[in-house]
Formats: structure tokens, sequence, C-alpha cells
């Protein structure tokens, strides 16, 4: 428990992984699951080039993923930068135009809604709640950027095994329950949530852009206080099983409680 409070103290790491891993496989297999046409596919935070190698690994040829996927790349970090454009340059050859800082450059050369899938792969957890309506809401960046069909994937590890500061909040990273009160989701709205392995820390989530229209502040407040209800939850039941095994799971609770409420009070 201690290693991973000290971890909670440094910045987030950027992996790399192989093609059998399984957070890779959700995604393809939602991508596969498109009708026959060329998907354009916006990366969002995409590091070192992670989600587009692994594409590329699995697929039949070069050819086939070139002809079926468009992929554009955006992180606002320009570190890993140079490693990204080389694993699009594996599929593309030209990296022109499908490498971006900002959602103001990629608009220069993207319309808005020109993309059929934005996938977030656990990047979610790292932004700060500040930003949410940034990102989503009727306006939101990424709102915009969808088609009127289009659809976000979201991909989280929900227990990340690693603590790490991302934002001033630490990090936080909702689960089911919690996306559905961010973009208000219920009754006979379609059901999200596409994957959910190793007893449901894998999950992926395929979110349609009119439900991301939907967050505003309150829903934001009510995602949050949801977590940290949650995150109660799971800090009371750990308790009462007294298994030592699980100290790491523990520490992740309560880092996740104690975030979502710095979260609240900021607000």
């Amino acid at each position: 428990m201690n290693i991973y409070s000290a971890q909670c103290l440094l910045p987030p790491a950027v992996v790399t992984t192989g093609p059998s891993d399984p957070q890779m496989r959700q995604i393809r297999d939602v991508l596969y699951g498109f009708p026959e046409r060329t998907i354009k596919i916006l990366d969002f935070g995409a590091g070192k080039g992670r989600l587009i190698t692994n594409l590329l690994e699995a697929a039949t040829s070069i050819t086939s993923l070139s002809t079926n996927l468009d992929y554009i790349a955006l992180d606002c970090d320009s570190e890993n930068r140079i490693e990204c454009e080389a694993q699009i340059a594996r599929v593309y050859g030209d990296v022109k135009h499908r490498w971006f800082k900002t959602s103001q450059s990629l608009i220069e050369r993207h319309n808005k809604g020109s993309f059929d899938v934005i996938v977030i792969t656990n990047v979610l957890h790292e932004i700060s709640p500040k930003y949410w309506l940034k990102l989503f809401g009727s306006t939101g960046e990424l709102t915009e950027l969808l088609a009127d069909k289009g659809q976000l994937l979201l991909v989280e590890d929900q227990r990340i095994p690693i603590g790490e500061t991302a934002h001033e909040f630490g990090f936080i990273v909702l689960d089911t329950v919690a996306i559905k009160d961010l973009f208000m989701i219920s009754g006979n709205d379609e059901q999200i949530i596409q994957a959910s392995e190793r007893d449901g820390r894998l999950k992926a989530h395929l979110i349609p852009k009119s439900y991301l229209a939907r967050c505003d502040k309150n829903s934001v407040q009510k995602a949050l206080e949801s977590h940290c209800q949650h995150s109660k939850s799971e800090i009371e039941m750990l308790r009462a099983q007294r298994d030592k095994n699980k100290a790491r799971l523990f520490a992740f609770w309560v880092h996740q409680y104690a975030n979502a409420k710095l979260a609240l009070e900021a607000r």
C-alpha cells in the first residue's frame, strides 16, 4: 500500500503492448463490428502509437488496414510524437496531417463531424474533471468532431495497478455507473458496455455522440458523487475482508475516494 501511495505522487507513464493485449483486442472487436467501409478514427491521447501498432500487427496486410482505416492521432504531449509517427508511417507511408498536438490544428485539416469513432484508451482518468465539459457536452471538442452517428470508444483499466498523479486531483477512474451518470444514460437508452474482462477490471464502453452531448455541469457533479460513493463501498468491503493480499486494491480505492472528494470540494 505504501508503494502504491508513493506512485500516486508521480506523473503517469506511457505504455506499449503487443497484439495479444486484451484492451487492444477489445478495441479491434468493436472496430471490426462496423460495416465494411473506411472508418475514420481519432486516437485521443495517442502516446507512442500503441493503437495503430497493435492494429497493424493484427491485420492481414498493411493494404487492408490502410484501406479500411483512416487513422488520425491527437496528443497534447509532443514527447512521443516521433515514435508515434514512425508507427503511422508503417501503415500509410506519409504521416503528413495524421498527428496533431491541439484540437484547433486538427480541425484546420479535418472537419468537425468527420470522425466515425474516437478512441480513448486509459486516458480519461488522466483528465481533470475541470476539463470534462471542454471535451463533452453539446459543444465539447470531441462531441463536435464526431459524425452524427459517431461514437466514443472508452477503454479503461478500472483498477490500474500503478498509482499516478495525472492532474491536480490525482487520477479518477470512472466505472460504468459513474459513466452513465456523466452522460445521463438511463431508462430505454441503449447499453454502452461492449466488453468486460478480468472480473470487470478491463472494460470497453461505446457511447453514441447523442449521449456525449448530454453532459453538463450537473452530470459531472453526479458522476463524481457516484464515484465517491462507489469507492467508499469498496473500501468498507475490503476492510471487512481483512485480506492482506488485497492491500494494493485497497490503496487504489482509498485514493479514488480521496481524489473524487477533492474534485467535488473544488467545484
